[in-house]
C-alpha cells in the first residue's frame, strides 16, 4: 500500500505541528516503526536507502526527514524521490524556517520547490503568523480556559511551540484538575525573556529604571531592549497623534474605547509577529501615559534608537555604553 507524504514547513510552530502529526499516524496504526534521519548529520542518502527499499514482508515504516532546509538543491533531492514507489511507508520532510528580528522568515520556501514537491506530498504550512489562533486554541482546549486567557499566557511563556507543550503540561500536572487562574500559576511557568524585558520596559516607562539598568548590564540583551522599546514608543506616538486628532482623551473608559474607537483604529496597531491586532484592552493600558510623554518627544527617542542601531551595526560605538546613556538621559 503506497504511503501517506507530508511536507510540513514553517517556524515556531513547526515542531507542534510536527508532534501532532507523528502521534496521529501511530494512532492510526499502532506497529508502525519510525526512523530518523537528519540533514545536519549528512544523513539524506540514508533517507533515499530506506525509502527506496520495499519489503514484501515487512511492516510499516515512518521515515523522517529533519533539517531538509539544510539542503544545497533540494529539488534535486525531490526528483530523486519522484523515482522511486514509496510502499508502506509514511514520509514527513520538515523545512524549520528561521525568524529575524522582526518576525520574518530568513530562509523561507521558495516557491519552485513548493510546487515540484506539492505534487507527491500533502504540502502543510506551520508558520507563527498562520498558526497563532492554533496555539491559542491549543492551549485554550488543554487548559480549558478563555481565548483572551490563552494568547495572555502566551505572551508570557512565549510561542515556541515545543516550550508552550511544555509549559501546558507542567501546568495541568500542577492543577492537579483545580482551575486555572494566573494567581495559581505564576510562580512555576517559565517566563519568556521577552516577556521578562517588556515589563522591564513597562517599568521604565514609568518612571523606574533602576530595574533594567540592573538586568542589561547582566544579560547584555540591549538590541532586545531597543527593538521593545521602539515599539513601544511608536505605539505611544499613534496614540499620542489620535488624541489630537479627538479620536480619544486621557479619560476615555476602556468601554467606550472598545465598543466605538478600537474597531477604527485597531489597523494601526499590527502585531509584529503578523498576529492581527493588538488587544483593545492592552492598548487602553498605555492610555495613562500618554500624559507623560509628547509627540516631539516620543519622535527624538525613536530616532536616537534608529541611531544607536544603526552605530552599533556599524561599529561605531559600544552597545553598552550608547543604550545606557540613552537611558539615563530618558525623561520629558
Amino acid at each position: 500500500m503506497r504511503g501517506l507524504l507530508y511536507f510540513i514547513y514553517g517556524d515556531n510552530p513547526l515542531e507542534l505541528k510536527y508532534e501532532d502529526m507523528k502521534k496521529e499516524i501511530i494512532k492510526k496504526d499502532p506497529g508502525i516503526v519510525p526512523r530518523y534521519f537528519d540533514v545536519s548529520q549528512k544523513e539524506e542518502e540514508d533517507f533515499l536507502q530506506a525509502i527506496s527499499i520495499n519489503s514484501m514482508f515487512g511492516g510499516s515504516e515512518l521515515l523522517v526527514l529533519k533539517r531538509f532546509q539544510l539542503l544545497k538543491k533540494p529539488e534535486n533531492f525531490v526528483k530523486a524521490m519522484e523515482n522511486y514507489n514509496i510502499v508502506n511507508k509514511d514520509v514527513i520532510i520538515l523545512y524549520e524556517e528561521s525568524l529575524n528580528a522582526f518576525g520574518k522568515p530568513e530562509n523561507p520556501v521558495v516557491k519552485k520547490l513548493l510546487d515540484r514537491i506539492s505534487k507527491n506530498f500533502k504540502v502543510i504550512e506551520a508558520r507563527q503568523g498562520k498558526n497563532g489562533k492554533s496555539l491559542v486554541f491549543y492551549v485554550s482546549s488543554e487548559l480549558e480556559i478563555k481565548e483572551n486567557d490563552a494568547d495572555k499566557l502566551l505572551q508570557m511563556i512565549g510561542r515556541d511551540s515545543m516550550q508552550v507543550r511544555q509549559e501546558v503540561e507542567k501546568i495541568k500536572l500542577f492543577l492537579g484538575g483545580e482551575k486555572f487562574t494566573f494567581e495559581k500559576i505564576k510562580g512555576i511557568i517559565s517566563l519568556s525573556r521577552e516577556y521578562h524585558m517588556k515589563n522591564l520596559v513597562d517599568e521604565f516607562l514609568a518612571g523606574n529604571k533602576e530595574n533594567l539598568l540592573y538586568h542589561l548590564k547582566h544579560e547584555k540583551n540591549y538590541m532586545s531592549f531597543i527593538y521593545i522599546l521602539s515599539n513601544e514608543l511608536d505605539i505611544l506616538l499613534k496614540l499620542k497623534m489620535l488624541q489630537a486628532k479627538g479620536v480619544l482623551s486621557y479619560n476615555t473608559s476602556y468601554n467606550l474605547f472598545k465598543d466605538r474607537v478600537y474597531e477604527g483604529v485597531k489597523k494601526y496597531f499590527l502585531k509584529g509577529d503578523g498576529r492581527g491586532s493588538i488587544h483593545a484592552y492592552q492598548l487602553f493600558l498605555k492610555f495613562n501615559l500618554l500624559s507623560s510623554y509628547t509627540e516631539k518627544f516620543l519622535i527624538e527617542k525613536l530616532n536616537k534608537l534608529l541611531e544607536i542601531e544603526y552605530k552599533f551595526k556599524s561599529g561605531q560605538g559600544d552597545e553598552d555604553i550608547m543604550v545606557e546613556s540613552f537611558i539615563a538621559a530618558f525623561k520629558n
